[in-house]
């Protein structure tokens, strides 16, 4: 059996995952090749594990986009209000005070920090979907943040949707990042 990060594998590594560059064509092509590394490895169990993109109170360069030296506690309230308000739970008061981070956090650095989430959810979308189709025999997903509101919270519900439509007991959700390969050895 094999025991993949497909954070090293797509992006570089968990901090990487955060914070590269790379063309989401790329991305999309090594998670095809992560994907087909079962069928062209003599059919192996393969247990694979993802995390889903952090949303961290604050923090700064290297583990996050140089921008949150200056934006993270605001970038967090953000994430907070947007998970508020895709639960329909988001008041009057804190709509007004989403409008204004919206305004005041740089419009570059949004788009970045929005793109580089898509991304992220898309890829482990794939991965889940490679679950379905028996390309991998078990997927980790392990969720770096606890928030009980907060964008990664957001995206882990998102995802969490898709995993009642996989075969039982293929795929489980994890609060930590750092344990996840020791986790799925011992499994394997």
């Amino acid at each position: 059996g094999m025991v993949v990060s497909a954070d090293a594998l797509l992006y570089g590594g968990l901090v990487d995952s955060r914070t590269h560059h790379a063309d989401p064509q790329v991305l999309q092509a090594r998670a095809e090749r992560l994907l087909n590394l079962k069928s062209s490895s003599g059919n192996p169990n393969v247990f694979a594990f993802v995390t889903v993109m952090r949303s961290p109170h604050a923090s700064s360069a290297p583990v996050e986009p140089a921008y949150y030296k200056d934006w993270g506690p605001k970038i967090f309230r953000r994430g907070q209000l947007l998970d508020k308000a895709d639960l329909g739970t988001l008041k009057s008061k804190e709509r007004q005070e989403l409008a204004a981070l919206n305004k005041a956090i740089p419009a570059a650095d949004l788009e970045d920090l929005d793109r580089r989430r898509a991304v992220n959810l898309g890829l482990t979308k794939a991965l889940l979907r490679g679950v379905s189709q028996d390309k991998l025999d078990y997927l980790m997903v392990g969720r770096d943040d606890t928030s009980t509101f907060s964008q990664a919270h957001l995206d882990a519900r998102h995802i969490e949707g898709l995993v009642n439509k996989l075969p039982d007991k293929k795929v489980r959700f994890f609060a930590g990042a750092d344990q996840l390969g020791l986790i799925l050895l011992n499994r394997a």
